[in-house]
């Protein structure tokens, strides 16, 4: 009877674990539900994610098309039904993978350190940056689900090698790459993890061990027979897609600096922990394996992101290695868990405690980085440079459904034409599909191919409004119009704020010195909160 209690009890504490991680994960990416999408979500909601299984694999016009998570997403469209369409349905799906790939990490790095993995889990899953991206609708943070699976079936094959765990790597790292593309960089980490973990059995003399080394470094570019049709346009975005203004230095001291802004106090146990695991290397034993395969990874991580930043002529943007943080904050977790480990073997009396503080140190900063809004709320001043990786999107001040309602209300007042420019405008589109609680204004892109009949004809009889996030953008929208169709905007009106929905706002023509707008909008009437 004791027996069976015990055993009763044991399973409850080992369900506990993945049901607390579950809890936290979910509980802290769900305010991230309601953030209303921004240009990159409703371009690939509307070009691309569309409920045709084929569009994604044929049409890779912008890098917006992650193409297997395109196709997932137009499918959950599908499932949702166009009714029941809203942010908050979309987010679910990636939502759901993101408490999920916390539950694969917490299980792979169990494996490859004993009680590192629920820390681990707790560092991924109440990371900030983490956090920014686990509810957008957009592949890098569902990619972090089959890197977590790719990561395990690597550890289970490493471990005993079957044809069941190489299929399961393989499958999950082609999947990874399939999402994004540049996940080979991740895969690639895992690889260089891989060899550097076989270096002992010099696999140069061993043909079996070269030939499963050579497997793992190639499987993930089996990902890329998902981009066989749009291969010339995938290389061609390829070779444009990188930020100009960033530097190398710069891309790898945000991803240092975003790290120890969440995580700094644990300093000085990853300190401490490094060197723990340095001297566990320097024993002849099987201790020493498991300190030795965990230094390879963290190593590995370290490594081969920077080497990847400096092979462009250009650098890519902080993004594009957001796929790498399970494995990154997975390996700040190997030495904090070492350390913890040497306090509770020099102080066994509090060793439980110590471990419960810190992962109640974890979850409970987590909360009140999510609370205080971390990175957000920074980026609106003239002098802003937002940190990309917590604040990179402005979720907390980009309202476009809120604008699509204000611009319902002066369109019940006056006709009007709407002019945005290209950065804003399909979300602002997507808003307007998705309300469709009134009679949209036209909504007009701004570009040098516009005909100056067609954009004159468009405001015949109608009143111009600009939804620009500046003024500074508005009044170049208008310097834009006057002179494609200088008879059109008449000289001596200046441009004038009259709607504020957060990040975007509305704008229209008054005469200079006037309190009132000529086009017969109060500039305090519709005015926002």
């Amino acid at each position: 009877m004791a027996e069976n209690v015990g055993l009763t009890i044991s399973r409850c504490g080992r369900l506990a674990i993945p049901a607390l991680l579950f809890a936290v994960s979910f509980y802290l990416a769900t305010p991230h539900l309601a953030d209303e999408f921004w240009y990159d979500e409703a371009y690939t909601l509307i070009h691309f994610a569309t409920g045709d299984l084929l569009t994604p694999f044929t049409d890779y016009s912008a890098p917006n098309n992650h193409i297997l998570f395109s196709m997932m997403l137009g499918l959950w469209r599908g499932f949702l039904g166009i009714e029941t369409l809203s942010v908050f349905g979309l987010r679910l799906l990636p939502c759901l993978m993101f408490t999920v790939a916390t539950l694969v990490v917490w299980l792979v790095f169990e494996k490859i350190s004993a009680k590192s993995g629920a820390l681990a889990a707790l560092i991924f899953a109440t990371s900030h940056v983490a956090l920014n991206f686990s509810c957008q609708l957009r592949g890098y943070g569902p990619s972090w689900l089959p890197v977590g699976v790719a990561l395990l079936g690597l550890v289970l094959h490493l471990d005993n090698p079957r044809i069941w765990t190489a299929l399961l790597y393989a499958l999950a790292s082609a999947v990874a790459v399939g999402i994004v593309p540049t996940n080979l960089l991740v895969c690639g980490v895992l690889a260089l993890w891989a060899v550097l973990d076989s270096i002992p059995q010099k696999p140069w003399r061993n043909g079996k061990l070269a030939l499963r080394l050579l497997w793992i470094c190639a499987t993930p570019f089996a990902g890329l027979l998902f981009y066989v049709c749009v291969f010339p346009e995938l290389l061609e975005h390829g070779r444009k897609n990188w930020n100009a203004d960033a530097t190398v230095l710069g891309v790898w001291g945000e991803w240092l600096w975003f790290t120890l802004k969440d995580l700094w106090l644990l300093a000085p146990l990853l300190v401490a922990g490094v060197g723990s695991l340095l001297i566990q290397v320097m024993k002849k034993t099987e201790v020493a394996l498991g300190a030795r395969r965990q230094l390879c990874l963290i190593v590995a991580c370290l490594v081969l992101p920077p080497v990847f930043l400096l092979m462009p002529h250009n650098v890519p943007y902080s993004r594009t290695l957001t796929p790498l943080l399970p494995l990154w904050l997975g390996c700040l977790a190997l030495p904090v868990a070492a350390a913890v480990k040497a306090l509770r073997e020099s102080l066994p009396r509090v060793g439980a405690a110590i471990s419960v503080l810190l992962l109640g140190f974890l979850i409970l900063s987590g909360v009140k980085r999510e609370a205080e809004g971390a990175g957000y709320g920074q980026r609106y001043g003239r002098e802003d440079k937002p940190f990309t990786l917590y604040d990179m999107y402005c979720h907390h001040g980009f309202h476009p459904l809120k604008t699509m309602e204000q611009l319902g209300e002066l369109a019940g007042k006056k006709k009007i034409t709407a002019f945005t420019d290209t950065s804003d405008l399909f979300a602002l589109i997507f808003a307007r599909s998705i309300t469709q609680k009134f009679e949209a204004p036209f909504m007009y892109y701004r570009s040098e191919k516009i005909d100056a009949e067609d954009m004159r004809r468009h405001l015949v009889g109608r009143t111009p409004i600009f939804i620009s996030c500046s003024l500074t953008r508005a009044e170049e929208m208008v310097s834009f119009l006057r002179e494609k169709i200088p008879d059109t905007i008449p000289a001596g009106l200046e441009v004038r704020e009259i709607c504020n929905a957060g990040f975007f706002k509305i704008y229209c023509l008054a005469s200079t010195g006037k309190d009132e707008a000529d086009a017969g909008f109060s500039p305090t009437e519709t005015r926002g909160e």
